[in-house]
Parts: C-alpha cells; sequence; structure tokens
C-alpha cells in the first residue's frame, strides 16, 4: 500500500480474543439467552439462587471455576486465562490459513505515475505562499500587540486621572464640611448675641435711659418700679444662661462637632 508516496506493508490485523462469559450462571462459551442453568449464582460468594436481586452476598470470595477467592469474571483466574490463550491459539490458526491463501499481485497495486507526483517548483511555491501567509499573520499579530499595549496604556492613564479627579472632589467635600461648620457657628453665635442682646442688653440700656430721664426730670437717683422689675428679668434670664449654653453645645455636638467654649465666653471651637 502507497500512503503519500511511501510504501506500506500490510497485515492481516488480530484483535485480541475475548472471552464469553454468561452474567447468569458465569460459565464461559455463551450468553445470558442461551443459558441453560436454573436459577443464578453469585459471581462473589458462588452460592446458587433463585432469585440474585434478594440474595444477601456473604462476600466470602470463590470462584466457580478455580474455588480461589476472587470473583467468578475476574480474568486473573487461571481456568479464565487458560481459556483465553487456547482460544487466541485457535484464532492465529485460523488467521494463518488466510493469510496463506493471499497472493500479492503487483497488478493490483501500481505504482503512481510521474504526473501525479508534484514537481519540486509546486512545492517549492507551496512553500513560499505558505511561509508568506506567516509572515502576513505575524504582522498582525504585532498590530494587534501595539494595539493592546495602547489601550493598556490608556487604561493607565484613566486611572491616573480618575485617582487625580477622587483627590479633587475629596478636597471639595472637606471644604464644603469646613464651610458648614464655620456657617454653623456664625449662625450659633448670631443665635446667642440674640438673645444676649433682647434680654440683657436692650433691658440694661432701656433701665439706663430711663434713670437718667428721671434724674433730670426729677433729680432722683432711686430707680422705678419698672427698671425694678426689669432688672429682676435680667437676674433670672442670666440664672438660665448656663443651661442654655449647654444647650447650645448638646446641638453642636450632635450636628458638627462643635462646642461652646467657657461658661460666659460667646466663641465657638471644634471639639
Amino acid at each position: 500500500m502507497y500512503i503519500n508516496h511511501t510504501r506500506y506493508v500490510v497485515n492481516a490485523y488480530l484483535a485480541p480474543a475475548k472471552i464469553l462469559i454468561c452474567n447468569k450462571c458465569y460459565r464461559l462459551g455463551h450468553f445470558r439467552k442461551q443459558c441453560k442453568h436454573n436459577g443464578y449464582v453469585c459471581k462473589d460468594c458462588g452460592e446458587d439462587v433463585n432469585d440474585i436481586k434478594n440474595h444477601k452476598c456473604s462476600f466470602n470470595m470463590k470462584c466457580i471455576h478455580c474455588h480461589e477467592a476472587h470473583s467468578a469474571n475476574d480474568m486473573k483466574c487461571p481456568v479464565l486465562r487458560a481459556y483465553r490463550a487456547e482460544l487466541t491459539k485457535t484464532l492465529l490458526r485460523n488467521s494463518a490459513g488466510f493469510n496463506s491463501q493471499f497472493q500479492y499481485s503487483q497488478g493490483d497495486f501500481p505504482a503512481m505515475s510521474d504526473n501525479n507526483i508534484p514537481s519540486s517548483n509546486v512545492i517549492c511555491g507551496k512553500i513560499a505562499a505558505t511561509s508568506n501567509r506567516l509572515d502576513e499573520l505575524d504582522k498582525s499579530l504585532k498590530a494587534m500587540d501595539d494595539d493592546i499595549n495602547k489601550i493598556i496604556n490608556m487604561q493607565k492613564q484613566h486611572d491616573m486621572s480618575r485617582k487625580k479627579l477622587d483627590q479633587v472632589i475629596m478636597k471639595l467635600q472637606l471644604n464644603i464640611s469646613d464651610s458648614n461648620q464655620k456657617i454653623a457657628s456664625l449662625q450659633m453665635e448670631c443665635k446667642l448675641f440674640k438673645a444676649l442682646a433682647s434680654n440683657v442688653i436692650i433691658p440694661l440700656s432701656t433701665i439706663l435711659v430711663n434713670n437718667l430721664i428721671n434724674q433730670f426730670t426729677h433729680n432722683s437717683s432711686v430707680p422705678s418700679e419698672m427698671g425694678v422689675v426689669e432688672i429682676n428679668k435680667i437676674a433670672d434670664w442670666l440664672l438660665k444662661w448656663p443651661k442654655l449654653q449647654d444647650d447650645l453645645n448638646k446641638e453642636l455636638n450632635e450636628s458638627y462637632g462643635l462646642r461652646v467654649t467657657g461658661q460666659n465666653s460667646l466663641s465657638l471651637t471644634t471639639s
């Protein structure tokens, strides 16, 4: 036989001999359908039973062929090995007779003509075409590699820009937070000054003005009854001043982490 202008010798293929083992009685040389044995044989313990499905095997291994401690279909069994060897010899004898009857005729397998054999120029041309194709593929792969490197560099630049943008956003958020705290501080200071002005400064100013008017008009140094009432109100409100500061401290701590410094001070600091 010639394959790609090379001659090969052909021999008959002989497959390894296979042994027929019945899976009902585990005897040799027949199938289950041809089995004439009544009942079933356990391949492990070798016991003959009527119902193999309900059989409770003792797993005391005993081959029904050689009575050794292995299953009945174990190919290590000497009986099975001897049977297989004899079967193989028989097949070899039969195949030898077949090969002796075969006669080789060169006319049945003529050699290829020169027209069917490609010339060296054709072969070289195909090799050159294949080489050119490989070069084109190599160029394409290099171009793809360059594109991938460009994409990687663009990704790195994007990551750096994103990092810078995140830093700017973080700074803006910190500035906004500081501004909110300052606004809250100013609002609290205004609230304190308003309370102090409406409850202390304005009433005291009113009393002083009234006393001055009384002194100029009546020439009296004794405060009027209205002035006494106002002074009592101011005194009562000043007693509430520490509690007002405590309430403001609590509100500032809960909202912005700020506190009023000192018992009688209006300045605010961050805690």
